[in-house]
């Protein structure tokens, strides 16, 4: 390519030089283009333009990756509660619970209905002879009675003289009351008179005292863990309870200020016992160390 420049300027400067001398000639035809040059350097940017129209809306793009997930906010406050889930099916009944403190004494019921009566028992045998009563007062005089029998005439005595006739006197008031006899002895018991109809129920007594409680019952077949029930809505916050549970005992017992709040015999077969109401052994298996949980708030 310079070879081709420096023979063009060449032909130009030889034509020029004969021009000088002469008249000018016709113009000759163009001659063939010449390759382009080097790039120049790039000027300074001219003024900023007017802003053209706006284009119409292209096509919606694709969706972008998922980005990085962000920091987590503040934890935002407790919502009210709301209303009860409806209620699950009923789960298998769980392990009995320790009992709980005896109930006040109910007021007496109402009098029930008389029963039907009952068949009339046999005589009983005869009651021992009571005590003889005190004497009674004298009671009022009874009617006169009946003249007795005539007696046997007596021996005739030896008639007296016969002595003046005296005035007849007033009748005499009647003497005071002699003092009583001796008790006679008492007659052989008669025979027992034939049983009288029963009478009807009384009203019902006044309860009697409390009784004492009867020795505790040997433990029941400990039952199969019911299913999980679904999860109830979140209750109002509270102090926490400490949990503490014991496995390394054959009879543990929770300590004073625990309460006793689960227990179980891990090995199938065994017999789970209540000792009181804050322990608990396996009764049937001694080797098998029961299992408790108490609560301390």
């Amino acid at each position: 390519m310079q070879m081709s420049l420096a023979v063009v300027a060449l032909s130009a400067l030889v034509a020029l030089t004969a021009c000088s001398k002469g008249d000018n000639g016709a113009q000759g035809p163009p001659g063939a283009q010449g390759a382009p040059g080097e790039a120049g350097p790039i000027g300074p940017a001219g003024p900023k333009g007017d802003p053209g129209e706006a284009g119409t809306v292209g096509p919606k793009g694709q969706p972008g990756d998922v980005g990085a997930a962000g920091l987590e906010g503040p934890k935002g406050e407790t919502g009210a509660i709301g209303p009860a889930g409806p209620a699950g099916p009923t789960g298998e009944a769980g392990a009995m619970g320790p009992a709980g403190p005896k109930g006040e004494l109910g007021g007496a019921g109402s009098v029930g209905p008389s029963g039907p009566k009952g068949e009339d028992g046999g005589i009983g045998p005869v009651g021992p002879k009571g005590e003889a009563g005190g004497v009674g007062p004298v009671g009022p005089a009874g009617p006169e009675g009946k003249p007795g029998a005539t007696g046997p005439a007596g021996s005739q005595g030896k008639a007296g003289a016969t002595g003046p006739a005296g005035p007849k006197g007033e009748a005499g008031g009647i003497g005071p009351v002699g003092p009583a006899g001796p008790e006679g002895k008492a007659g052989a018991t008669g025979p027992a008179g034939p049983k009288g109809e029963a009478g009807g129920i009384g009203p019902v007594g006044p309860a009697g005292p409390e009784g004492k409680p009867g020795p505790t019952g040997p433990g029941g077949p400990q039952g199969q863990v019911g299913a999980t029930g679904p999860a109830g809505p979140q209750g109002p916050t509270s102090e926490a309870a400490a949990l503490r549970v014991i496995s390394d005992q054959a009879k543990p017992t929770c300590d004073a200020g625990e309460t006793l709040v689960s227990a179980l015999c891990p090995q199938e077969g065994s017999t789970l016992h209540f000792d009181g109401s804050n322990g608990a052994s396996c009764e049937s298996q001694p080797s098998i160390n029961a299992v408790i949980v108490c609560a301390k708030r």
